[in-house]
C-alpha cells in the first residue's frame, strides 16, 4: 500500500512541476504525411467509443464486471496515463520495399513524459535502449518497440526487428517533408468515431513487386482487392455510431474510372420493384462505356457460371444495346417453403458450422427480378435469339434457369416467372417507401433486415432481428455511403450492438 501511495504522490509532484517547452507543431501529422509507404491507416476515438458503448450500464454483465469497467473508465485519463487520450489515436501500416515484411505503428501525443514513462515501466517488462534525445524501450512480452521524447510517442511492431528500429529512429531523428495529400488530410482532420485510409496505389505496387511470393499470390487472387482498385488511388472512410443508426461514408480520390452516370435512373424503374414481401431493392445508373472489367469480376450467388444479367453487361456487343440503368428486387421466400421442417433444419445446421461456406452455396435462392434499360431493343432481340431461337420480343422465355422478358425498352430477368407477370399487372400495388431524395443518386439500394432475417429462418440471426431494421446504400463516382438503422432510435447504436454481442451465446462459445 505504501509503495502505491508514494508512487501517486511522485506522479502528482512531477505533473505539477513539469516545465513547459516549445511543442513541435503538428508533429504527428507531419510524420504521417511524410511517410511514403503507408498502405492503411486507422483513427480511433477511444473516449467516444467507450462512452457510446456504455458497458458499465449494460444489463448483460455482472456487477463485479461493472465495477472493473468503472475502474478502467476512471483511470483512462490523460492526466493519469501521461498521453493524450482525448484525441483520436492514429495507427498505420507501412510496407517494406520489395519485401513481404512491413510494420504497424501507433503514434500519439504525450501530456507528461515522466508519468508516461512510469506508466510503461509499471505495466510492462522493458529493455531500455534510450539515448539522450529519445527514450526507446523493447516490450518483451508483446514484441513491441516504443520510442518517445518529451512530446510524442510511437509504438512499433514488426517481425523484422531491425526494420522497425530503423523506422522509429527515422521518425524521431529525420526532418519531415509532408506531402499535400487530400485523402490523408481528410483522415488526419477527421473527428469520427473511426476513420480509415487506404492507398490502393501502394497496395497495387506491393502486389506487383511481390507477384511471385505467397503474399503476392494471395493479393492477386483476392476479389476484394481487385474490386477496390476500381474506386480510385486512395480512399477515406469514416464510421460513426449515432442514436438509432450506424453511418459509414467513403470518399475516393484520384479515380480515373467512371462507374456511374451523373444522375439516377428513370422513375419508371420504381414499377419494377413493387413486389409483395420485398426484402431488398436497388437502382443504379452505370457508365457502361468505361466499366467492362468492373462487371467481369463480379460473381453472384456463388454458382459455377456468372449471373446472366452480368453476362449481358460484360459482353461488349450486348452492352452496346443497354443504357446503363438497372434495378433489382428480392422477395422473401414463400411461407410454405420456409415452414418446411427440413428447410429450417438445413439452414440452422449451416449456421452452426461457424459460417461454413456452404451457407452461401445453398440451392435455395429467394425470388428476384433484375431490370435493365435498353436503348436498342431490336439489336438486343437478335443477339438473344442467337442464344435461344425461341426468344420473341414481348414474350417470356426460359434461358439457363432464368426467365427473360424484353419489353418496352426494358430487359427483365428473374428466377420466378410470376414476378415478370406481376410488373405489368394492372392490379399491382406500388411500393411506397422509397426515399425520393436518394432515388436521384446514381446508386440507391435498401435491405429490409426485419423481413430478410425473418425469412432466412436462422435461429442465431434472431438476435440481429431484435435490433436492426434497415440498411441503405447510396453512391456516385466520388462517394459511397452505408446507413444502418437500429430499432431503438433513442439509444446509441454502439450500445445496442455491444449489448447484442454480450447477450449472444455464440460469442460465449469462443470466449
Amino acid at each position: 500500500m505504501n509503495k502505491y501511495f508514494w508512487f501517486i504522490i511522485i506522479l502528482l509532484i512531477f505533473s505539477s512541476c513539469n516545465e513547459e517547452s516549445e511543442k513541435p507543431e503538428r508533429w504527428v501529422d507531419n510524420v504521417l504525411l511524410s511517410e511514403k509507404d503507408i498502405l492503411i491507416a486507422i483513427s480511433l476515438d477511444l473516449n467516444s467509443l467507450l462512452s457510446k458503448s456504455d458497458l458499465a450500464n449494460s444489463d448483460q454483465i455482472t456487477n463485479q464486471n461493472k465495477m472493473l469497467i468503472n475502474a478502467f473508465n476512471s483511470s483512462f485519463k490523460s492526466s493519469l496515463l501521461g498521453f493524450n487520450v482525448d484525441i483520436p489515436q492514429k495507427m498505420f501500416l507501412v510496407s517494406k520495399e520489395n519485401d513481404s515484411n512491413g510494420a504497424i505503428f501507433w503514434v500519439g501525443e504525450l501530456t507528461n513524459k515522466f508519468i508516461f514513462d512510469q506508466t510503461v515501466k509499471n505495466f510492462f517488462d522493458v529493455d531500455d535502449f534510450s539515448n539522450s534525445d529519445v527514450n526507446t524501450y523493447y516490450l518483451k512480452e508483446y514484441n513491441l518497440y516504443l520510442s518517445f521524447n518529451e512530446f510524442n510517442f510511437i509504438v512499433g511492431f514488426s517481425t523484422d526487428k531491425k526494420y522497425v528500429e530503423s523506422k522509429l529512429k527515422s521518425y524521431f531523428n529525420n526532418d519531415h517533408y509532408p506531402e499535400n495529400n487530400a485523402a490523408f488530410l481528410s483522415f488526419l482532420e477527421n473527428t469520427d468515431d473511426i476513420g480509415f485510409y487506404f492507398s490502393n496505389k501502394r497496395i497495387n505496387q506491393l502486389q506487383n513487386s511481390l507477384s511471385k511470393s505467397t503474399l503476392g499470390s494471395l493479393l492477386n487472387n483476392s476479389s476484394v482487392v481487385n474490386q477496390i482498385d476500381h474506386f480510385g488511388d486512395e480512399l477515406f472512410t469514416s464510421l460513426n455510431f449515432l442514436n438509432g443508426k450506424v453511418s459509414m461514408n467513403t470518399t475516393t480520390y484520384r479515380s480515373n474510372n467512371s462507374i456511374y452516370n451523373s444522375n439516377g435512373v428513370a422513375s419508371s424503374f420504381k414499377n419494377f420493384v413493387s413486389i409483395n414481401e420485398l426484402v431488398s431493392f436497388g437502382f443504379a445508373n452505370f457508365d457502361l462505356n468505361n466499366e467492362k472489367s468492373f462487371f467481369s469480376n463480379i460473381k453472384v450467388l456463388d454458382k459455377k457460371e456468372d449471373f446472366i444479367a452480368f453476362k449481358f453487361l460484360d459482353d461488349e456487343k450486348s452492352r452496346s444495346t443497354l443504357n446503363g440503368e438497372m434495378s433489382f428486387a428480392i422477395a422473401a421466400i414463400a411461407n410454405n417453403q420456409t415452414n418446411d421442417p427440413n428447410f429450417n433444419k438445413s439452414r440452422e445446421n449451416l449456421w452452426e458450422d461457424d459460417f461454413d461456406r456452404n451457407i452461401f452455396e445453398s440451392d435455395i435462392t429467394p425470388p428476384f427480378l433484375v431490370s435493365l434499360g435498353v436503348k436498342e431493343p431490336y439489336l438486343l432481340e437478335n443477339q438473344i435469339k442467337e442464344m435461344n431461337k425461341k426468344f420473341e420480343l414481348g414474350n417470356t422465355v426460359l434461358m439457363k434457369d432464368y426467365y427473360i422478358l424484353l419489353k418496352d425498352y426494358f430487359l427483365h430477368i428473374s428466377n420466378n416467372e410470376q414476378l415478370l407477370k406481376d410488373i405489368y399487372s394492372k392490379n399491382k400495388k406500388n411500393y411506397s417507401h422509397f426515399n425520393n431524395q436518394l432515388f436521384q443518386k446514381p446508386m440507391y439500394a435498401e435491405i429490409d433486415l426485419e423481413s430478410g432475417l425473418n425469412f432466412m429462418q436462422l435461429k442465431n440471426l434472431k438476435l440481429l432481428y431484435n435490433i436492426f431494421k434497415r440498411i441503405t446504400f447510396t453512391a456516385d463516382n466520388d462517394n459511397f455511403s452505408i446507413l444502418v438503422n437500429v430499432k431503438n432510435e433513442n439509444q446509441n447504436s454502439l450500445k445496442s450492438i455491444s449489448d447484442l454481442i454480450l447477450k449472444s451465446q455464440l460469442l460465449e462459445s469462443y470466449l
